[in-house]
């Protein structure tokens, strides 16, 4: 999961502050914007989900990053934010191709994210990135366009 150090160690008003930011780095790298995730009927931000990078020749692909509040994992509010994101862009952005999730290979809990969400496991790409001291995979999970249509039209 993306940005997870610096969300675990912070207070809700350092998450709030960096989704303040968002609208202008989105703007700046010509991507949408990303969005708060708050419960049902509360006024309180325990996490985000954006687009933090584009790829591809065309930028055409873009790729997700999400960060939640260790307090609320395991219910499901990760996997429907990304759907949503998904909604947003693939209706919002007739060029857009293809949304990628990329993760490490320990984090179990963001690989069942990509795979609720609808995304397939395209790489694992050995030993990429340096995670606490010791190489870690990293897994690169993609939705193409036609996949999410084919979900929506059921």
């Amino acid at each position: 999961m993306k940005g997870y150090k610096r969300f675990a160690g912070s207070l809700i008003e350092e998450e709030e502050a960096f989704i303040q930011g968002i609208p202008l780095r989105m703007m700046q790298a010509g991507l949408p914007g990303g969005y708060g995730i708050t419960l049902k009927g509360e006024n309180r931000v325990i996490g985000s989900v954006d687009f933090n990078r584009r790829h591809g020749e065309l930028g055409d692909i873009y790729e997700i990053g999400y960060v939640l509040h260790p307090d609320y994992w395991g219910q499901g509010i990760v996997p429907e934010a990304v759907k949503a994101l998904c909604f947003v862009a693939f209706s919002l952005i007739p060029e857009l191709y293809k949304i990628e999730i990329a993760c490490h290979g320990s984090n179990l809990q963001s690989q069942a994210v990509a795979k609720k969400a609808g995304f397939t496991l395209e790489a694992r790409l050995r030993g990429r990135d340096h995670v606490r001291g010791q190489r870690e995979d990293e897994l690169r999970f993609g939705l193409l366009r036609s996949e999410w249509e084919g979900v929506q039209k059921k």
